[in-house]
């Protein structure tokens, strides 16, 4: 964003996932439509960017697959190069004690999936006993 606004020169410092990892969907803007509103629907097919959607539809998932909620922090990075996907994810305590940080790849046309799987990775790795406050 910062860059869109043409204030590049003003950044002193890029956070990499491996430092510092958003919520799912951070950034990203959405427009919604009914969906028998075919003409608003195409008016808003224009904006669409297929790599933002692809990316958010990755992290979004991963969070759908942990339960996650408003009481345990969780994040989610996707990172789209072309048709390859890389998903950061992480499940943190409350207090910030346990954390527990994975990746996975896969396909940016298989975003979904990824996340699930970047779910899966973290459930095995000890995130259920974070989200279940074990």
């Amino acid at each position: 964003g910062v860059l869109r606004l043409g204030m590049g020169d003003r950044i002193t410092q890029y956070l990499p996932p491996e430092v510092c990892l958003p919520e799912a969907g951070q950034g990203a803007l959405a427009a919604q439509v009914r969906a028998d509103d075919a003409g608003t629907s195409r008016l808003a097919a224009v904006i669409d960017d297929a790599p933002t959607r692809q990316a958010v539809t990755a992290e979004r998932a991963a969070v759908t697959a942990l339960g996650g909620g408003c009481t345990v922090p969780i994040a989610a990075l996707a990172i789209i190069r072309g048709a390859e996907l890389e998903l950061h994810g992480l499940v943190a305590s409350a207090d910030g004690k346990r954390l527990v940080r994975a990746k996975v790849m896969g396909k940016a046309d298989a975003a979904e999936q990824a996340g699930k799987d970047l779910a899966l990775k973290l459930l095995a790795m000890g995130a259920n006993e974070i989200l279940n406050g074990t």
